[in-house]
C-alpha cells in the first residue's frame, strides 16, 4: 500500500511537470488494427493479438484517431511524426512498405475479400532482421501526418505490405501479454506557454482636457527583452548514435527521460547522471474506456471526464469510486472563479488570405450499359393472285370499198391464218366487249393491335390469317433466409418466354388475349396466351420461374429450385425463345438480378423481366425482393 501511495504521488507530480510540454508532443495508440489473409479470404482477424505481415498473403492495417490534435493545427505545425512498432516475431527476414489506405474499413469486419484499396507508398523497403524480435522499430511517416492534417489525404489509416520473402508479426492493441501496441509519436512546433494575465488596475480620475497642440515626436523604441529559456525538445525513441543535448527528451524501454548533460551512446538509466527520469514505465494510456476491451493492471483510461488507473484485470467493468478494479487518479476539479476582464488589445493586422486548395480530379465516367437485343422481324404478308385478262374482240372481215353497210354481228375468233399480202384498208368494225377485271391481291399488312392488359380481338371481315407475338410474365425474386440481417440472399426470378406464329382465323370470330403477369416474391410469372371462343389455346409463351432462397449456394450453378429459370415458348410456336435465367448473388451483401427482359420500342422499361432477390447491403440494411415484369401481346394482320 505504501508503494501504491508513492506511485500516486509521483503521478500527480508528473502531471504537473508535463503541463509545460504536452502541447509540443502527442502520443497516439491505434483506434483500430487488424490483418487480412488471402488463404482465409472471409476470415476476420480484428481481435488477434498480433498483426501478421507476410509476402503475397498477409497485410496489416492500422488507423490512428487524430481528433485530439488541437483545432487549427496543420502539417506546418508538425516537426516530426514517427510510427513505432513492437516486433513480435520474424520467421523470415526481409522488408516491407508502408502505404496509404484509400477506403474505409472497420476492425471487426475487414477480410481479404472486403479489404479497401491501397494508395501511394509512404515509406518503402523498411528492413526487418531476426535480431529485432522483442524490440521496437521506428519509421518516419511525417509526410502522412502532414497530408492528414492538411486535408490532402483522407485518414483511412496505413497498411504494412510485405516485400518478398518477409514473414513477421507485430504486437496489436489487443495483446494483453506485452501491452505494446503500435504508437504514433508527433512532435509539434510551437512557442513557450503564455504567462497569466495580470490583474487590471483601478481606473484613474479623468483629468481636464488640455489645449490641442501639434503632435509631438515619437519616442525611441525600448530595448528588446531577454530571450526566455528553451523548453523540452522531444527527440522520440533513444538511438545510441544520436548526439543528445541538454533538455532533449527521449523514450526508452517504456519510460520518458530528459538529458541533463550532453551525451552520445549513453543509455538512460536511474544510475546514469546524464539523464533524469520524467515518466516511469507502468501506466499504459488506453484512451477512453470501452466496455469490450480486456484491461490489465496499470492501464489508464478516461471516463466521465475523470482519469482512472486499473488495479486489477477487468472486462465490461466501468470505472467508479465503488468499483475495486479501478483507482481514481484525477477527478473533475471545481470550476475556479472567473478572473477580471483584461483590457481589449489592439486589433491586429489582417493576415494574408490562405492559398486555394487544389481542385479534386473528376470521378471516372461510368461504363455504358449493354445494347438490348433486337426484336424478331414479323413475316411478310401473302401476295394475292393476279386476275386473268378478258378475251380480245374479233376483227370484222374486210369488205369491198363502197358505201358503209350496217355493222354485222361479231363472230367468234377464228384460227390465225397465214399472213397474206396487205390489202386495201377496210372500214373499222365495232369494238368487242371488255372482259371482267381480276381480283386485287393483298400484298401488304392491313392492321396491327397490341395488348398490355388482357382483352379480346375480333377478326375483321376478309381476314383469315394473323401474326401473333407473345411475351410471358417474369418470375418474382426470392426471399432471403436467416435472421433480420438476411444471411442467405434470395435468387433472381427467370424472365418470361417469347413465341410467334402465323395463325389461321375466321373473319368475324372473337378471340381472347391473356397477358402474363409478373410474379410477386417467391411466385412464378404466368403465361401470355391467344385462345379461340372454345377456350382452346392456339399459342402461348410461358412465364418465368420464381427465384428461391439460395441457402448455402451463392451462385446459379445449380438447377431449380435454387435459381429462377426462364419461361419457355409453346409447342406450336414457329419462332420461340426461352426467357433469361435469374442470377445468383456473389456474396451475402450483393444483389441477385432477375432474368433480363425484352426491350420493346416505345416502352420506358423492358417487358417480361424477372424480379431481383431479397438481400442486405454492407451496412446491414435490407433490400426487399422485386416483382417480375408483366408480359405483352402484339397482333398483326
Amino acid at each position: 500500500m505504501k508503494n501504491w501511495k508513492t506511485q500516486l504521488r509521483f503521478i500527480a507530480l508528473l502531471s504537473l511537470t508535463l503541463l509545460a510540454w504536452t502541447a509540443a508532443h502527442g502520443q497516439f495508440t491505434p483506434s483500430a488494427d487488424a490483418y487480412t489473409n488471402t488463404a482465409s479470404p472471409t476470415a476476420n482477424f480484428g481481435s488477434a493479438a498480433t498483426l501478421n505481415v507476410e509476402s503475397a498473403s498477409e497485410t496489416a492495417y492500422i488507423q490512428f484517431d487524430l481528433s485530439a490534435v488541437p483545432a487549427g493545427y496543420t502539417g506546418a505545425n508538425v516537426a516530426k511524426a514517427s510510427l513505432k512498432l513492437y516486433v513480435n516475431s520474424v520467421g523470415t527476414a526481409g522488408s516491407f512498405n508502408i502505404d496509404y489506405v484509400n477506403g474505409t474499413w472497420t476492425e471487426k469486419t475487414i477480410t481479404a475479400n472486403l479489404s479497401p484499396a491501397l494508395g501511394a507508398t509512404i515509406a518503402s523497403s523498411v528492413s526487418l532482421a531476426k535480431s529485432q524480435v522483442s524490440d521496437y522499430i521506428v519509421v518516419d511517416i511525417t509526410s502522412a501526418v502532414d497530408a492528414w492534417l492538411n486535408g490532402t489525404q483522407t485518414n483511412d489509416g496505413i497498411a504494412l505490405v510485405a516485400n518478398s520473402p518477409l514473414n513477421c508479426s507485430f504486437t496489436s492493441k489487443e495483446n494483453t501479454g506485452t501491452s505494446h501496441p503500435a504508437e504514433l509519436d508527433i512532435v509539434f512546433l510551437g512557442n513557450g506557454a503564455q504567462g497569466p494575465v495580470g490583474s487590471q488596475g483601478p481606473q484613474g480620475a479623468q483629468g481636464p482636457q488640455g489645449l490641442q497642440g501639434s503632435s509631438g515626436p515619437i519616442g525611441p523604441a525600448g530595448p528588446q527583452g531577454a530571450t526566455g529559456s528553451s523548453g523540452i525538445n522531444n527527440r522520440g525513441t533513444w538511438v545510441p548514435t544520436t548526439a543528445y543535448q541538454i533538455n532533449d527528451s527521449v523514450s526508452y524501454e517504456g519510460s520518458s527521460w530528459i538529458a541533463l548533460i550532453a551525451n552520445t551512446d549513453s543509455a538512460p538509466a536511474n544510475s546514469n547522471p546524464n539523464w533524469q527520469l520524467l515518466a516511469a514505465k507502468g501506466i499504459n494510456n488506453q484512451g477512453s474506456w470501452v466496455s469490450s476491451v480486456n484491461y490489465q493492471v496499470d492501464d489508464a483510461v478516461t471516463d466521465g471526464g475523470q482519469f482512472w488507473l486499473a488495479v486489477a484485470p477487468s472486462l465490461d467493468s466501468e470505472p467508479s469510486v465503488l468499483n475495486p478494479n479501478w483507482q481514481l487518479i484525477a477527478a473533475n476539479g471545481a470550476a475556479g472563479p472567473a478572473g477580471p476582464t483584461g483590457p481589449q488589445g489592439a486589433v491586429g493586422a489582417t493576415g494574408p488570405a490562405g492559398l486555394t486548395g487544389p481542385q479534386g480530379s473528376p470521378g471516372p465516367t461510368g461504363s455504358q450499359g449493354p445494347v438490348g437485343s433486337q426484336g424478331a422481324t414479323g413475316p411478310a404478308g401473302l401476295t394475292g393472285p393476279q386476275g386473268s385478262p378478258g378475251p380480245t374482240g374479233s376483227q370484222g372481215p374486210s369488205g369491198p370499198t363502197g358505201a358503209t353497210g350496217p355493222a354485222g354481228a361479231t363472230g367468234p375468233l377464228g384460227p390465225l391464218g397465214p399472213q397474206g399480202s396487205l390489202g386495201p384498208a377496210g372500214s373499222q368494225g365495232p369494238q368487242g366487249p371488255i372482259g371482267p377485271t381480276g381480283l386485287t391481291g393483298t400484298g401488304v399488312l392491313n392492321g396491327m393491335q397490341d395488348f398490355t392488359a388482357s382483352g379480346t380481338w375480333t377478326a375483321p371481315s376478309g381476314v383469315t390469317r394473323v401474326v401473333v407475338a407473345l411475351w410471358g410474365g417474369g418470375g418474382g425474386g426470392g426471399n432471403c433466409g436467416g435472421d433480420i440481417f438476411c444471411d442467405t440472399p434470395g435468387q433472381g426470378g427467370g424472365g418470361g418466354g417469347y413465341a410467334s406464329s402465323v395463325l389461321t382465323v375466321t373473319p368475324g370470330a372473337t378471340y381472347t388475349v391473356t397477358i402474363g403477369t409478373g410474379g410477386a416474391s417467391d411466385t412464378d410469372g404466368t403465361s401470355s396466351q391467344f385462345t379461340d371462343n372454345s377456350n382452346t389455346v392456339l399459342l402461348q409463351a410461358g412465364g418465368g420461374v420464381q427465384g428461391y432462397d439460395a441457402g448455402f449456394f451463392k451462385t446459379c450453378t445449380f438447377t431449380s429450385p435454387h435459381c429462377g429459370s426462364g419461361g419457355a415458348p409453346g409447342s406450336g410456336a414457329q419462332i420461340g425463345h426461352t426467357g433469361a435465367a435469374g442470377v445468383g448473388p456473389s456474396s451475402d451483401t450483393c444483389l441477385a438480378s432477375g432474368g433480363a427482359g425484352y426491350p420493346i420500342q416505345g416502352f420506358p422499361t423492358t417487358l417480361g423481366g424477372g424480379g431481383s432477390g431479397f438481400y442486405s447491403t454492407a451496412d446491414c440494411s435490407v433490400q426487399p425482393s422485386t416483382t417480375g415484369q408483366n408480359g405483352y401481346v402484339l397482333l398483326t394482320w
